[in-house]
């Protein structure tokens, strides 16, 4: 997917901006290797059609507090 990041300034008292993301075009291949592209407003509609459920959600707080525990990896150049 393809798209346009904006980053909105922060206002008094944020700490960094927002970020917000507009999808523009999607290249989608089935597991048969069949292709299609999407423009915006394809796009769009399709994602509008997913579930807002998500069971394979995770808790970001967790999941940095999991990376801040890791033994570092010291990579050699």
């Amino acid at each position: 997917m393809s798209g346009l990041n904006v980053d909105i300034s922060p206002q008094e008292g944020q700490v960094f901006p927002l970020t917000k993301f507009i999808p523009w075009a999607a290249y989608v291949q089935d597991e048969n290797g069949n292709h299609q592209t999407w423009e915006q407003a394809e796009v769009f509609e399709k994602l509008q059609e997913q579930s807002t459920e998500n069971p394979d959600q995770l808790d970001m707080e967790t999941a940095i507090d999991i990376m801040e525990r890791a033994t570092e990896i010291h990579l050699p150049f």
